[in-house]
C-alpha cells in the first residue's frame, strides 16, 4: 500500500493567504473552474480481460477520514460502474476524483470549514489492452479553516485562512472489477495501469 501523500505536497503550488473574518462567498477562494471540453474519443462498451486476482483487492487505497469534528463531512466514494461504458466511466473518475482530494483535505486539516473541488474530464480513451477506459481528469482545489491564535497573544483573534492548489490532473484506469489512479506529478508520468488501485470488486 503505498503511503500516503499530505496535502501540501500532493497539490502542488498550494498557498495560504490570511484573512480577517469569516469568507461568506466561493469567489473569496482563489479558485477557477476549468474550461477543458471533454473529448469524446472511445465509443462502446469495454471488454474485461486480463483482471487481476481477488487477492489485489487487499492493496486497494484511498484518503480516508477521521470521524467529523467540523460541519465538513467526508465524501463517498462512487461505486463501479455496473454498465461499464464510455460515459458511466467518465461520471466514476470525475465524481472519484473530487471525493479524493476532498476527502485528502479533510484528513490533513481535521479543522477545515469549507473545502471547494472543481474537476473536470480532459479526455476517454479506450485502453490499450481493451480492458477499459482510460479517463484523464484536470481540477483545483480550494479550502479555509480557522487558525488558532499562538498562547501568550491576548489581543489576538482568530482568523481565516484560505488555501488553493495548482491545477492537478490524473488518469484513471476504469474496468468492470477495479480501477486504478496516477497522478501526473512530472514529465513522465505513469502508466494509468500501474497506478494506485483505489477500486475493487471482490
Amino acid at each position: 500500500m503505498p503511503a500516503r501523500r499530505s496535502l501540501l505536497t500532493a497539490i502542488a503550488g498550494t498557498t495560504a493567504t490570511v484573512l480577517t473574518g469569516c469568507l461568506d462567498t466561493d469567489g473569496s477562494q482563489p479558485n477557477q473552474s476549468s474550461q477543458s471540453t471533454p473529448t469524446e474519443q472511445a465509443t462502446g462498451t469495454a471488454t474485461a480481460t486480463s483482471l487481476p486476482a481477488l487477492e489485489d483487492c487487499s492493496d486497494r487505497y484511498r484518503p480516508t477520514v477521521r470521524a467529523p469534528d467540523t460541519g465538513v463531512d467526508p465524501l463517498p466514494y462512487p461505486d463501479l460502474p455496473t454498465d461499464l461504458e464510455e460515459g458511466s466511466a467518465k461520471t466514476f473518475a470525475t465524481a472519484f476524483e473530487r471525493a479524493w482530494w476532498h476527502n485528502e483535505v479533510r484528513h490533513d486539516r481535521p479543522e477545515v470549514g469549507r473545502i471547494t473541488v472543481d474537476v473536470s474530464t480532459v479526455s476517454v480513451t479506450t485502453h490499450e489492452s481493451g480492458t477499459g477506459f482510460v479517463v484523464e481528469t484536470s481540477g483545483t482545489v480550494g479550502f479555509t479553516y480557522t487558525a488558532t491564535p499562538q498562547s501568550g497573544t491576548p489581543t489576538a483573534e482568530p482568523t481565516e485562512v484560505a488555501g488553493t492548489s495548482g491545477r492537478v490532473r490524473s488518469r484513471y484506469l476504469v474496468t468492470e472489477r477495479f480501477a486504478r489512479r496516477a497522478e501526473d506529478t512530472n514529465a513522465s508520468p505513469v502508466p494509468p495501469a500501474e497506478g494506485t488501485l483505489v477500486a475493487c470488486v471482490e
